[in-house]
């Protein structure tokens, strides 16, 4: 059945450009019939599962939707919201997905780093600092100098390979308890070490030693990295590419759509 998504992304107007890349995927699987919205006053990139004010999907803050809902899927989903049963887990995409899956498909790639970190710094006294140079690969600037670069690489393909040539990626808490780092670097083979205050109550979650580690400080990191044997961090590096393709690429997320309208008995038609 081909359900129509009211959506007021467009290749230009889109929360990354995943967010248009997924839609546009489903759209030539025949999945959707993509009706185009303006986008309201609220700044949201949201779209509508079969009708305006039904299912809502939305990549970033629930919070700010100004248009009443019945469900909304939410890719941040994060523990202030756990008392809203109309918000519901969903994952999140990767920023640019078309790269990603370029870089994928060159699996398995030889592993030339161990360890890797790119991103940003809040502040000369954010939780972040205790974690600078603690993996091989750190490369930082400060969040107010961000420009939607990762730093050491020019493109985001240069950087899904990086991670895709390293054995393990610190997963810093971003700006908000979800960011697409976690599961960029799910897809690619590189075992995450999620740190605190990074959430990971997705559609279906990802599980703790089975794809990534978890870890407190560097210390903690160095130490875990340590323990585990080769043969099975290439087999929770397979986990990884597992869940990515079963849960977060377009088609797993288009089913996660589809499994909630079930779920929740949503009218979208």
């Amino acid at each position: 059945m081909r359900i129509k998504l009211h959506t007021c992304v467009t290749p230009t107007t889109t929360y990354m450009p995943s967010q248009n890349q997924y839609i546009t995927y489903w759209e030539k699987q025949g999945w959707i019939e993509r009706i185009q919205i303006p986008m309201l006053k609220d700044g949201r990139y949201i779209s509508w599962v079969g009708r305006v004010g039904g299912l809502a999907l939305e990549p970033s803050n629930v919070r700010a939707i100004s248009q009443p809902y019945e469900y909304v899927l939410a890719c941040q989903y994060r523990s202030d919201w756990y008392d809203n049963p109309k918000i519901l887990a969903w994952n999140f995409y990767p920023r640019d997905y078309e790269s990603l899956y370029k870089v994928q498909k060159e699996l398995p790639l030889e592993k030339k780093a161990l360890s890797i970190f790119s991103g940003t710094i809040r502040g000369d006294k954010h939780n972040r600092n205790q974690w600078i140079n603690s993996t091989e690969i750190f490369s930082y600037k400060p969040a107010r100098r961000y420009t939607r670069t990762n730093v050491l690489y020019k493109t985001m393909e240069d950087y899904y390979r990086a991670l895709a040539t390293t054995k393990f990626g610190l997963c810093l808490v971003g700006d908000c308890p979800i960011c697409q780092r976690e599961i960029e670097t799910l897809g690619l083979g590189c075992v995450p070490i999620y740190t605190p205050g990074v959430e990971w109550k997705y559609f279906v979650p990802p599980i703790e030693n089975v794809h990534f580690l978890y870890a407190n400080n560097p210390q903690e990191m160095n130490d875990k990295i340590s323990k585990l044997s080769d043969n099975d961090r290439i087999e929770m590096a397979h986990n990884g590419i597992a869940y990515f393709e079963d849960y977060v690429s377009p088609t797993g997320l288009w089913n996660s759509v589809l499994e909630t309208i079930e779920k929740y008995n949503i009218k979208v038609d």
